[in-house]
C-alpha cells in the first residue's frame, strides 16, 4: 500500500475515522452530536437498561463496530429516537414488549 499510486483499498482501523472519510469531519461531528447529545438526556430520564445499551453501542461505534450492516444497532437507534420523540406509550402498549 505504501507504493500504491491510487487510494484504492485505503481504510481506517477505527469506524469513526472511516466515517470521517465517507461523510467528512463535519458530517461525523453532526452524527455524534445528533446521536449523543440529543438522545442522551431523554434516555437518561427513561430507563437504566436503555442508558446502558446506549452507552455501550456509542462506545462500540466509536471504537470497533462499523454499523453499515448491523441492523440491530439501527433498530436500537430507532427505539431511542422513539423514546426521544415522546412516543414511548406506543412501545409500552405493544403486545410484543
Amino acid at each position: 500500500m505504501i507504493d500504491s499510486t491510487t487510494g484504492k483499498n485505503v481504510a481506517a482501523k477505527v469506524p469513526m475515522a472511516q466515517y470521517a472519510m465517507y461523510w467528512g469531519i463535519l458530517g461525523t461531528i453532526y452524527f455524534l452530536y445528533s446521536y449523543w447529545f440529543k438522545i442522551y438526556k431523554k434516555v437518561k430520564e427513561k430507563s437504566d437498561i436503555l442508558l446502558f445499551g446506549y452507552i455501550f453501542i456509542f462506545i462500540s461505534i466509536c471504537t470497533y463496530i462499523p454499523f453499515e450492516n448491523k441492523y440491530e444497532i439501527w433498530a436500537f437507534i430507532v427505539l431511542l429516537y422513539n423514546f426521544k420523540s415522546g412516543n414511548s406509550q406506543n412501545i409500552k402498549s405493544s403486545p410484543i414488549l
